[in-house]
């Protein structure tokens, strides 16, 4: 009640972002090809990612470039789950705040935006990906985001469930084996109960887990990360099968423990523990030769991996070095600033 905030533009440099995302759709009036360009001469979002087609979308909708602040868009009582309120229950101040976007600008292009968009019933939404998969002799979630007159992949999902539903009735069958896909949430939720069982383990060894709001991720002691993963089995023809272990966010500095899944990725073959450097940019790959190489050591079980690495969790608590003394520390480097002054 004692504080007053007031909303300004931003530094220069993403003002200029935002004017040109605006002055770029009037010309090519594809939020694809603007994040693409985007993309390619390096320039990130507001939150440190690539732009994408819907990022686009949203800058360009958004009122607060024009001067207006909207309340009560989304409301959480009780502590329950977040609710989206309908546009009857928005507050809308109009030109409350600096503008950066002119007016006239704004309302053309999302004149634009609303003349394109069209209510499909799902058999002609599947017509026209079916055109799209013979005009492109292929289907993925670029080509469908890049292709006008086409909804995006997570609209499709909404309405048939998976993408994987979406290509059998359209009769594609892609090169790539996305079956994994419809048996992810087993397998992240295997993910989690690994998670739970490294969890107490680290807690009976007498470790302190810093971060356990997360299912995929645990940080000890404020110094060791530890990331839970599914390795996929990945076959190859007439060769031996490699593992890969797909990240969904960057990967931290620290160790990595992954179940290890057979054959068709439809059963448990064993658990495996491996170190991250920190620098891992999309996928771990391995086969059992390289395993074996590497040193990545293997568990049959879950709380026989779990224990390994409260050992070792307790292990790097034990050989730290002792905190120095804080009091005596600036005399010393008082008297060696002294010596090197003389």
């Amino acid at each position: 009640m004692t504080d007053h905030v007031r909303v300004r533009p931003g530094i220069p440099e993403e003002v200029a972002v935002v004017k040109w995302i605006f002055e770029r759709f009037l010309q090519v009036k594809s939020e694809a090809t603007i994040a693409r360009e985007l993309n390619r001469r390096a320039i990130l979002t507001s939150t440190g990612v690539r732009w994408t087609r819907a990022a686009v979308n949203t800058v360009l909708r958004n009122e607060n470039y024009i001067g207006n602040l909207t309340f009560n868009r989304r409301s959480r009582k009780l502590r329950r789950n977040c609710t989206c309120n309908p546009p009857e229950l928005w507050i809308t101040s109009e030109r409350c705040i600096e503008p950066i976007i002119e007016r006239e600008v704004f309302l053309k292009v999302n004149k634009i935006i609303e003349e394109r968009r069209v209510d499909l019933t799902e058999e002609e939404m599947l017509a026209r990906l079916r055109k799209t998969l013979l005009k492109e002799g292929r289907l993925s979630s670029a080509i469908i985001a890049s292709t006008v007159g086409l909804p995006c992949a997570s609209t499709y999902q909404t309405h048939f469930g998976s993408m994987m539903n979406v290509y059998r009735l359209i009769g594609y069958t892609p090169k790539r084996n996305y079956a994994f896909l419809e048996s992810r949430p087993r397998w992240a939720e295997q993910e989690a109960k690994l998670g739970s069982h490294i969890a107490m383990a680290i807690r009976k060894a007498g470790g302190r887990i810093t971060s356990s709001n997360r299912t995929d991720y645990l940080r000890v002691r404020g110094s060791v990360n530890i990331s839970i993963r599914s390795a996929l089995c990945c076959g190859r023809q007439n060769r031996a099968p490699y593992w890969s272990i797909k990240r969904r966010a960057r990967l931290p500095q620290g160790w990595i423990a992954a179940i290890r899944l057979s054959e068709h990725n439809e059963s448990v073959l064993d658990y495996v523990l491996l170190s991250a450097d920190g620098k891992v940019k999309r996928t771990i790959n391995f086969s059992e030769r390289a395993r074996v190489r590497r040193g990545i050591a293997r568990f049959d079980t879950p709380d026989a991996l779990a224990r390994a690495i409260a050992k070792l969790v307790t292990l790097k608590d034990r050989c730290a070095p002792a905190p120095q003394d804080k009091r005596s520390r600036p005399k010393q480097l008082h008297t060696k600033n002294a010596r090197a002054r003389r």
